[in-house]
Order: C-alpha cells, then sequence, then structure tokens
C-alpha cells in the first residue's frame, strides 16, 4: 500500500479523534472500514457497526453517526474521550511497566535466593563430619567414639609428615633381621641319617644324643656340627669338632 493511503487513513482517523487508536490507522481493519463508510454515507453504517464501536467505548462516535450530535458537538466530546483514553492509555502502560518490573524483581529476589540457599547447603555439606570422613575414605564407625585410623594420624604426627605412604613403610634392608630356620627332628634324621651310618655309625645312639643336645631342633647353619657330634656319639672313632652354644 502507497504512503498516500496511508495518510488518507491517518487523516480520516484524526478527523473522528480516533487516530490515537491502532485499528484506526491499519486498513482492512474493522474500525478503519467503518471510518471509510462514515466518509462515504453515515447513514449506511449498520446495527452491527454501531454495536462494535460502542463495546469500544466509542460512544460519542457512534451518537455522531446516530445524528444525535452535530459534528461540533461530536468535535468536542470526542476530543475529552480520547483524552480520557490517552490518560488511560498512560496509566495501563506505567502499570504494566511496574508489573513487569516487580516480576523482575521478584525473579531476581527468588534466584539469589535460590543461589543462596545452594550456597549454603554446599557449605554444609562439604562441612558435614560424615561427609569429611567419606571424602577421606575415614568415615568412622560407632559415631565417631572410636576412631581406628587415630594411630596413623599419631604417626603423622610424630613424624611430621602429610600421608602415610601409599604401600607401608619403607623397609631399612641395612638393619632387616632375618629369623634363621631350625630343622625338626624329622628334618635333621633326613639329612644325617644316610651319613651317619655310611660313616659306620650307630644312628639309634645319635638319635639319643640329638635329642639331649637338640630338644627344640637344629639350626640350619648348625647342622654341619650337629653332624660331626652326632658322629662322634654314634660310635665311629673321630674327634669332636664342634660344640653347641
Amino acid at each position: 500500500m502507497s504512503a498516500s493511503s496511508i495518510d488518507i487513513y491517518h487523516a480520516i482517523a484524526v478527523k473522528y479523534w480516533v487516530n490515537d487508536i491502532k485499528g484506526a490507522l491499519i486498513p482492512g481493519a474493522k474500525l478503519a472500514k467503518i471510518l471509510q463508510q462514515i466518509e462515504i454515507s453515515k447513514d449506511s453504517i449498520s446495527k452491527i457497526s454501531l454495536e462494535f464501536l460502542e463495546m469500544r467505548q466509542l460512544i460519542t462516535l457512534s451518537r455522531f453517526i446516530k445524528n444525535e450530535l452535530s459534528y461540533q458537538e461530536f468535535v468536542t466530546l470526542a476530543a475529552l474521550e480520547q483524552a480520557e483514553r490517552q490518560i488511560l492509555a498512560e496509566r495501563n502502560a506505567r502499570i504494566e511497566f511496574l508489573a513487569k518490573q516487580q516480576k523482575e524483581a521478584e525473579r531476581q529476589r527468588k534466584i539469589k535466593e535460590m543461589f543462596q540457599d545452594l550456597k549454603a547447603q554446599k557449605h554444609a555439606f562439604e562441612n558435614d563430619p560424615k561427609i569429611i570422613a567419606k571424602r577421606k575414605g575415614k568415615a568412622l564407625p560407632f559415631g565417631g567414639e572410636i576412631d581406628p585410623f587415630k594411630h596413623q594420624e599419631d604417626a603423622l604426627v610424630a613424624s611430621n609428615t602429610l600421608y602415610m605412604p601409599r604401600q607401608g613403610q619403607q623397609i631399612d634392608y641395612n638393619k632387616l633381621e632375618v629369623t634363621e630356620q631350625v630343622l625338626t627332628k624329622v628334618e635333621v634324621a633326613k639329612l644325617l641319617k644316610p651319613r651317619i651310618e655310611a660313616a659306620g655309625g650307630d644312628w639309634k645312639q645319635a638319635v639319643k644324643t640329638l635329642q639331649q643336645i637338640y630338644p627344640d631342633g637344629v639350626l640350619a647353619s648348625e647342622v654341619e656340627t650337629a653332624f660331626e657330634r652326632l658322629k662322634v656319639s654314634g660310635g665311629l672313632k673321630l674327634v669332636k669338632t664342634g660344640t653347641h652354644k
């Protein structure tokens, strides 16, 4: 639609004091069509159109169409109607603006409260002794009355370290004490009986001596010493070469 046509719609709306209403300026709108019909002949306006005007609170325009008012009287009253509409529109716009502001402020308040709640929940969660204990892998049994990890904490304090070795404490191999194997009588018999008898000794006599000298078994390092002593006690004419300490 050309600019001239739009100007015509605007001019007609101004003439009938409804240029503040969008429907009067939009081609094809109900109010714009009624205004065009008024320009041609207001006597052709239907009852339905009059009801539409009254429903839109355009009472003065409806009375003018029904020849209840002269055009001059219409202008005076229509100007007042338009001023009232503009005041009402400004008030409604202000109310709507304040409502939007209030709604936005309420939304921001709720968001702030939500973040504060989340922050408080996070703080409470992170500082909950049970959560802290679980996080450290040290959930304490019996409500914390018994701390099975206290010895570890004491060890850390004593050693002035922040953590225990992952695989236990480092072994000092230079100070490692190794317990020497003690052979039982049966194990000694398996080792020495064939040798005693091969050397001509009396194994039965050697067993008696073994029980007397080594009642708790023979150290692995003393097997040869025991062999020498058992040979002598077994009836061999050999010099005794060792003593048991």
